[in-house]
C-alpha cells in the first residue's frame, strides 16, 4: 500500500523541501509539498490522505500563535503523525521554555524572562552580577537582535532598559553569557547525529556567529568531538524531537574541552552545510522520515 509524505515549507524554503520530497519518491512512498496556508484545503481536496498512510513534516519556522499550526494540531487529533510533533515544534521555537525545559537536565545556560513594558527594577536586581544575553522570544533574522551587555556596580536600571529597547519585541531572553570559542551544528536524525558537524568561530570584532544561513565564516568539521554528538543526541532524546539542527558552544575551559548546549533548531534550508560538506544531508532527512514512515504508519487506507 503507498504511503505519503507531505511537506509543509515556507515560500523561502519551498525549493529545499522540493529537494527532500525528490529523495523520498520511490515505488512505496509519493510526495506533496504545500505551504503553511494551504494544509487546511490541501487535506479537504485529498481525501486518500490518511493517519495509517500519511506522515507530514513542516519545514517551517515560527510556529507560535499562528493559524497554520491549529490546523496542524487538528491533524493531529485525527491521528495524523507529525514529525516533528507540534508540541516539540512549539517547545524549540519558545526560547525560553526550552530553556527552561532543558536546566537541570543537560548542560545549558541558566535563563530569565522579561517584558520590556513591565520591567521593574525589582527584575533587574533579581540577576547577579555577570555578562548576560538578551534576544526575542522567538529567534528572528539570524540573531540580528541579540544583545550582550554586563551588569556591573556601573551598570544600573536606565541602562538595562536600553538594552531591551533595541530588541523587536515586549518579551524577551536574558540568558547568561556563555564565553565560547566556537559554535558548531549537529544535525541529528532519529536520535542519531550525523557523523560530522559545522563550526563558526567569534573574532576580536564579531562576538556573534551563524553555523545557519553563512557562506562566509562557516567551516565544515569531518570528524567532530564525540561529546559534541552525544551532547546533540541526549538533547534531541530529552526534548522529544526526531530531525533537529542542535547549536553547541564549545567555552573557554583549562585542560578538557567542555561543551554546552546553545538552542535547539527546527527549521533551516540545509543547502549551505550540504554545499560545504559534499555531503547528502537531505538524502539523509528523507530516509530520516521514510523509516518513521515505515515504522510507524500501518499502511492501511
Amino acid at each position: 500500500m503507498k504511503k505519503y509524505i507531505v511537506f509543509i515549507s515556507t515560500g523561502g524554503g519551498f525549493r529545499y523541501a522540493q529537494l527532500l520530497a525528490s529523495k523520498v519518491n520511490d515505488e512505496e512512498f509519493d510526495t506533496f509539498v504545500i505551504t503553511r496556508d494551504q494544509i487546511k484545503t490541501f487535506f479537504k481536496n485529498h481525501s486518500e490522505l490518511n493517519p495509517n498512510n500519511t506522515l507530514i513534516h513542516p519545514r517551517t519556522a515560527y510556529p507560535l500563535r499562528v493559524p497554520w499550526m491549529k490546523d496542524l494540531e487538528d491533524l493531529e487529533k485525527k491521528g495524523f503523525l507529525v514529525i516533528n510533533p507540534t508540541k516539540v515544534l512549539r517547545l524549540t521555537s519558545d526560547k525560553l521554555k526550552s530553556s527552561l525545559f532543558l536546566q537541570n537536565r543537560i548542560s545549558h545556560p541558566r535563563s530569565w524572562d522579561f517584558s520590556k513594558d513591565k520591567i521593574t527594577k525589582k527584575d533587574f536586581n533579581s540577576l547577579p552580577q555577570g555578562k548576560y544575553v538578551a534576544k526575542p522570544y522567538t529567534s528572528v533574522s539570524q540573531g540580528k537582535y541579540v544583545q550582550v551587555f554586563e551588569k556591573d556596580k556601573d551598570f544600573d536600571f536606565s541602562d538595562f532598559k536600553k538594552v531591551l529597547a533595541q530588541i523587536p519585541s515586549d518579551k524577551m531572553v536574558v540568558q547568561e553569557f556563555i564565553d565560547y570559542i566556537a559554535l558548531y551544528r549537529v544535525i541529528v536524525i532519529n536520535n542519531k547525529a550525523l557523523p560530522f558537524s559545522f563550526v563558526d568561530r567569534p573574532t576580536k570584532d564579531r562576538w556573534r556567529v551563524s553555523v545557519c544561513l553563512n557562506k562566509t565564516s562557516m567551516e565544515y568539521v569531518p570528524g567532530p568531538d564525540e561529546k559534541i554528538l552525544d551532547l546533540a543526541e541526549r538533547t534531541q532524546e530529552i526534548i522529544g524531537g526526531y530531525i533537529n539542527f542542535i547549536d553547541i558552544f564549545e567555552t573557554k575551559n583549562e585542560g578538557e574541552k567542555k561543551y554546552v548546549l546553545s538552542e535547539i533548531n527546527t527549521a533551516c534550508i540545509l543547502r549551505i552545510h550540504e554545499n560545504l560538506a559534499n555531503q547528502n544531508i537531505s538524502g539523509a532527512i528523507a530516509q530520516g522520515l521514510k523509516e518513521i514512515a515505515a515504522k510507524k504508519l500501518s499502511g492501511k487506507s
